[in-house]
């Protein structure tokens, strides 16, 4: 099928600004590093990071899966049914919130070795995060609503608070600079997508925790998976001294700000894949997608290599650095993430295997929770992105055989009827 330019140009345009909000998100929080650490040195960088981590996780549980199981699906619905399915999301993160944030913030501010309060609120502030649009945005292809509406007031905060710090003000001003967003995020999404009362309906305390039921497979598989890929650094806060969770909070950190900017990718293969009406489409799709995503970030891994010693040195204020042997880890892990991103959140949805991200998730889990401390343990900082690294190539490894065998079943189907059953939707 040959696209006609006007579709090309509107396609390069979505795509450009896919890859802006992540550029911009990964981007600004930089920023701010070198004043945390000028203001607040090494252990003042622990507790922000310990702070991230902990809230990372929260904002998992908070999702509610609601990325994974919502972006294909509100990409084929009509106006108001994806709108009324924006209301019930963004009821029951509210809701789980609730439970989410004190628990976040106790546990940040027992793991801090500096700066408790400050850890608790980014960590409670964290769990918040995750209130928002940004899948629904995704999922309806709407990059420029995510750019307004999530990006650009991010980047404001994160630009104002990196001004103020790198002028002496408190760490305080840190925690605004991410609270400030998180919190006016569901505000903006409501007003933007015109939520209307009607589509509120039926939400009474109990169908709510039947929703929340319902997304309680996705959940389970994100909630399992933030074990490997939000807690490492409270993993190894847990067993190592405060110098080694410095400088693995910075090897942690520079990968995951990577990871973000690459994210354009799959938001646009998101929406991409989950547009068209026919299975076999949206699984050749998925395929290609997912070498694209290797191919990537396995040409920006070897970037990192590179230039991490250097830009580990400017931004942490030699608080913390990163050696070329420990980034050569960080690349392993962002090329097999970027992998994982297309087959668990792309092609095993498509495949209705939501079950398999789940017991990926716990593989990986499973062998996180041992390697990752025991690699800080004996190993120091290198360690602890080995076990990262093993964590995650378990996950990929078990992700890509169930890919394998829903694709052979669904092809055996698509045999079995002559093909009737390739263009319904999974």
């Amino acid at each position: 099928m040959t696209l006609r330019p006007d579709r090309v140009r509107a396609l390069a345009g979505r795509f450009a600004v896919f890859v802006a909000v992540p550029a911009l998100t990964s981007f600004v929080p930089l920023l701010a590093l070198p004043g945390v650490t000028s203001v607040a040195g090494a252990s003042g960088w622990a507790a922000v990071a310990i702070g991230q981590s902990v809230g990372a996780a929260g904002a998992v549980v908070t999702e509610l899966g609601w990325g994974l199981t919502g972006t294909v699906r509100v990409g084929r619905q009509s106006e108001a049914a994806a709108r009324r399915l924006l209301a019930w999301s963004l009821a029951t993160k509210s809701l789980a919130v609730l439970a989410v944030m004190p628990v976040a913030a106790g546990a940040a501010a027992l793991l801090a070795p500096a700066h408790r309060p400050e850890a608790a609120a980014i960590a409670g502030v964290g769990a918040l995060s995750s209130v928002n649009a940004v899948w629904f945005y995704i999922g309806r292809g709407d990059p420029r609503r995510l750019l307004l509406l999530d990006a650009l007031p991010r980047t404001l905060c994160g630009v104002g608070s990196a001004v103020l710090l790198l002028h002496g003000a408190p760490l305080w001003i840190f925690v605004l600079g991410v609270g400030v967003p998180a919190l006016t995020a569901p505000v903006l999404a409501v007003r933007a997508v015109g939520l209307r009362r009607t589509d509120c309906v039926g939400m009474t305390s109990r169908r709510l925790l039947q929703v929340i039921a319902m997304q309680r497979m996705a959940l389970a598989g994100r909630a399992v998976s933030s074990v490997y890929i939000a807690l490492p650094v409270t993993l190894v806060a847990a067993v190592a001294p405060t110098a080694v969770v410095a400088s693995f909070a910075a090897a942690d950190r520079l990968q995951r700000m990577i990871l973000t900017g690459l994210q354009a990718l799959p938001n646009t293969i998101q929406h991409w894949v989950g547009s068209s009406p026919d299975l076999t489409t949206r699984l050749t799709r998925a395929r290609r997608a997912c070498v694209a995503t290797v191919l990537l970030g396995a040409v920006v891994g070897s970037g990192l290599v590179v230039l991490a010693p250097t830009v580990s040195r400017w931004l942490f204020s030699d608080s913390a650095s990163v050696t070329r042997p420990e980034a050569v880890f960080c690349a392993g892990i962002i090329t097999v993430v970027s992998g994982s991103r297309i087959t668990g959140g792309v092609i095993l949805v498509v495949l209705r295997r939501v079950r398999s991200i789940t017991v990926s998730a716990s593989v990986g889990a499973c062998v996180g929770i041992v390697a990752v401390p025991v690699g800080a343990a004996t190993h120091g900082v290198a360690g602890a992105l080995a076990g990262t690294l093993l964590a995650e190539l378990a996950v990929l490894g078990v992700q890509l055989d169930a890919a394998r065998r829903g694709w052979a079943s669904a092809s055996a189907r698509g045999r079995a009827s002559g093909g009737s059953r390739g263009s319904r939707r999974p």
